[in-house]
């Protein structure tokens, strides 16, 4: 057993009665589920997730800066459906995008999980996603995605509807966004698109070149980000709090384009 599972296995083992204990004392705030056309049904309003548990973990591991995945293996919780959704009505005008991806056959990319924030970095719907195809990288070093994932995610088709429905009429943020876009199989109209990878004011902290969302995340919120294995959150986030930092002139460049946002 290696010093780095002691240490864990020490912090995991002082929780009380194998509850984590929560430093903010806040009650879970819930949300209404996403239904397909703004449609909703009262035995699906609530957060779309795990379980409290998963919720307690999630903390844990923030709090002790430990990787989710090894908080979720020492206790045997199975992590593979994250799904938490909102209320269509009320998730704003502004949403940031980033998904992770693996690899199947012919060294091509698929779609492993999505997550979206709101404008002030909530996260208001995070899942993992089932290929359809058999993958022979889970890139896991970088995506931090597991086949233990999988077992409960849901399939692409399901995701892909519930991800077009949350972009409908809204400012869709993200970085080199179209990579995202085109991995779930969507488009988006330009004029409701900003993308931080392509802002001239950012291309110009990079000599011109398109700017790494960890090199961004570094020189303009003093964030480090991608340290290890990359969490679609934590990109998500970092993009949205990019664009706000800019959000004026970003605007301004989309509006002289004849792009309203």
């Amino acid at each position: 057993m290696s010093s780095n599972w002691e240490k864990l296995k020490k912090k995991l083992d002082s929780t009380k009665s194998g509850r984590i204990e929560k430093k903010t004392g806040k009650k879970e705030t819930k949300h209404k589920k996403v239904v397909p056309n703004g449609k909703e049904s009262a035995s699906q309003n609530g957060l779309q997730i795990n379980d409290t548990r998963t919720q307690e973990l999630k903390q844990f591991a923030r709090e002790h800066d430990l990787p989710e995945s090894q908080v979720f293996d020492a206790y045997g919780v199975d992590a593979g459906n994250l799904t938490r959704k909102t209320n269509l009505e009320t998730l704003g005008k502004y949403i940031a995008m980033d998904c992770e991806m693996v690899g199947v056959a012919d060294d091509m990319s698929v779609l492993a999980r999505v997550s979206i924030v709101n404008y002030h970095g909530r996260v208001v719907y995070d899942t993992y996603v089932r290929p359809k195809e058999r993958v022979t990288d889970w890139r896991t070093w970088v995506s931090g995605v597991k086949s233990f994932h999988m077992r409960d995610a849901p399939p692409f088709e399901k995701v892909q509807k519930e991800v077009a429905d949350v972009l409908e009429n809204r400012v869709l943020v993200g970085h080199a966004i179209q990579n995202d876009l085109k991995v779930l199989l969507l488009s988006h109209p330009r004029r409701l698109i900003r993308d931080t990878s392509r802002f001239s004011g950012f291309r110009k902290l990079a000599k011109g070149k398109t700017p790494s969302l960890k090199k961004l995340a570094e020189q303009v919120l003093g964030r480090d980000i991608q340290s290890g294995q990359h969490s679609s959150v934590q990109d998500a986030q970092a993009t949205m709090d990019l664009y706000k930092h800019v959000k004026k002139e970003m605007d301004e460049g989309y509006f002289k384009r004849g792009f309203k946002g």
